[in-house]
């Protein structure tokens, strides 16, 4: 069997956005240029959502003691 591709666009309002952008033949060469950093940055936020381990860790914030999360590096 041959390999099969799947493309997923995620359902993030900002990522349809850009991609609109892009897809318009109106857009201007400037704002292309644009779309293309913004939608590669909301793409990659998306694909690295669940790979970065984390982990909860205590913090002191400006009303007190709290618990934040951390990339766990």
């Amino acid at each position: 069997m041959g390999m099969t591709l799947r493309v997923v666009v995620p359902p993030h309002p900002l990522i349809g956005h850009w991609l609109s952008v892009l897809r318009s033949r109106h857009t201007p060469a400037a704002v292309y240029a644009t779309a293309t950093a913004e939608l590669g940055r909301w793409l990659t936020y998306e694909a690295v959502r669940d790979w970065l381990p984390q982990r909860n860790t205590a913090i002191e914030g400006c009303l007190g003691a709290t618990e934040g999360r951390v990339v766990d590096g």
